[in-house]
């Protein structure tokens, strides 16, 4: 909880963040703990933006762990990264062919120690999309999900063009 904490005192430090690459090194780092196991990793050519790098370090953290995590168990493991340019916006967003839930607990899963699968199915504390809530909102973003039950989930969240 030190970084829901920290997001309520500490001032944002926004600065011009190379997300391809923070992207690329955060993917690395991950996929590699997880040897042997084999990922198709598609990385676009995803924009920068401005933001605390930091923090949004820690927003992709969570969701290439959650990626990664959830179709780690599936046969196929396809993680794509992406984003799509708005009028004022950038939307970023992490797909995987994981295991999915079901789309009725969808405004659960960005609450704190919200779990939709058991602890002895998945490692977790349940609070990693909270924490990326936390930060999309304190950057004026929205975060949201869609999945299919056994086809995967998509999480999407924006920046703004213009910090506030």
């Amino acid at each position: 909880l030190p970084i829901l904490a920290k997001l309520n005192r500490e001032s944002l430090k926004f600065k011009q963040v190379d997300m391809h690459q923070l992207v690329t090194r955060i993917c690395t780092t991950i996929i590699e703990d997880r040897f042997p196991l084999i990922f198709e990793l598609e990385i676009e050519n995803i924009p920068g933006c401005i933001a605390d790098e930091s923090l949004i370090s820690q927003v992709w953290q969570n969701l290439l762990e959650n990626a990664v995590k959830f179709t780690a168990k599936c046969k196929l493991r396809q993680i794509q990264i992406g984003s799509q340019k708005r009028d004022y916006d950038t939307v970023y967003f992490v797909r995987d062919s994981g295991v999915g839930f079901e789309m009725q607990y969808v405004d659960k899963i960005f609450g704190a120690f919200q779990r939709l699968h058991r602890e002895n199915e998945f490692e977790g504390t349940g609070i990693g999309l909270a924490i990326v809530k936390k930060v999309i909102d304190r950057h004026d973003g929205k975060v949201w999900a869609e999945s299919t039950v056994g086809k995967g989930s998509i999480i999407y969240f924006s920046i703004p063009d213009v910090i506030a």
